[in-house]
């Protein structure tokens, strides 16, 4: 099994998902994913548009947060950049944030 790595693209059941569990994490622990779905357009707070540098198009949605079994994700696709991967964070910071 590869490293897996935050920020990463990968392959899950029947979709892709990117990795926001950090790597020290990722190395004793099932690693944190949030799927990626095609839509773009009109997003709620939830869905966090990937931008056009990024591997893949669609949009992440941070509200539906699963623990993956690392035997179970697919080989890399590729890496969101740091912009996009600083505002799927964020996004998840908002959500658990009191306010």
């Amino acid at each position: 099994m590869s490293v897996i790595r935050q920020g990463e693209i990968r392959g899950y059941q029947s979709g892709r998902v990117v990795v926001l569990s950090s790597d020290v994490t990722n190395e004793d622990a099932y690693p944190i994913v949030a799927p990626i779905f095609g839509r773009q357009e009109d997003l709620p707070p939830y869905l966090i548009g990937t931008a056009e540098e990024d591997p893949v198009k669609g949009a992440i949605d941070v509200a539906r947060l699963v623990y993956a079994n690392p035997d179970r994700l697919g080989e890399s696709i590729g890496m969101l950049t740091g912009k996009s991967l600083g505002r799927v964070l964020d996004a998840v910071e908002r959500l658990f944030s009191r306010g």
